[in-house]
C-alpha cells in the first residue's frame, strides 16, 4: 500500500468460519489485525466485508443471511492471503465463496456408462413437414467414433448429458 499504509487499514471485518479449527481461525484474525484491520463480532453498517468458507456460505447461517440482507460483501478466506500477498485490497467479487454444487469435479466415465448414453446424432429427430431426417451410418467411420467418444467424455465431465 502507498505511504506505509497497511492492507486492511480502516477496514472492519466480520468472520463466519464455523467449524474451522480454533488455530486456523486465530491465524486469519491475526493476519487481518496485523495488517491494519479491526474485527467486529456484530454485523452493523460499520462492517466493510465478511470472511467465510464455502461450507459456511453453503449452510446459509444466520450470520451469512444477515450480512446478505445488509449488503455486506462476503468473501472467501483466500481473500485475506491474496490481498496481503498483493499488498492491496482486491475486488470482493473475485473472492465470492464457492458452494459445493458450483464446483466441477473431473472424473472418468466407464465404457459401460458410455454405452448407456445416447449420442446427440442418434437422438430422435422431430419430424417437421418439410424436413426429412438424415440417417447416418457411423459403424465404419472410425474418426467419427473417436470424436464422438471424446465429445461424450467432455460432456459428461461438464454434466451436459441429458
Amino acid at each position: 500500500m502507498e505511504n506505509g499504509k497497511l492492507v486492511f487499514d480502516g477496514c472492519v471485518v466480520a468472520f463466519e468460519l464455523g467449524r474451522m479449527s480454533m488455530k486456523d481461525k486465530a491465524i486469519y484474525k491475526k493476519m487481518v489485525i496485523l495488517n491494519g484491520g479491526r474485527i467486529s463480532f456484530i454485523l452493523n453498517n460499520k462492517v466493510d466485508f465478511m470472511i467465510t468458507t464455502g461450507k459456511e456460505y453453503e449452510k446459509q447461517t444466520h450470520k451469512i443471511l444477515s450480512a446478505t440482507s445488509k449488503s455486506i460483501p462476503i468473501v472467501d478466506v483466500g481473500y485475506v492471503t491474496k490481498s496481503i500477498e498483493k499488498n492491496e485490497l482486491l475486488p470482493y467479487y473475485l473472492f465470492a465463496p464457492k458452494v459445493m454444487n458450483e464446483i466441477t469435479y473431473e472424473f472418468s466415465i466407464s465404457q459401460q456408462e458410455k454405452d448407456k448414453t445416447i449420442p446427440f446424432v442418434k437422438r430422435p429427430v422431430i419430424k417437421a413437414p418439410d424436413v426429412k431426417p438424415i440417417q447416418y451410418d457411423d459403424k465404419d467411420d472410425k474418426d467419427f467414433n473417436l470424436v464422438m467418444n471424446h465429445v461424450l467424455v467432455k460432456c459428461s465431465q461438464n454434466h451436459l448429458l441429458y
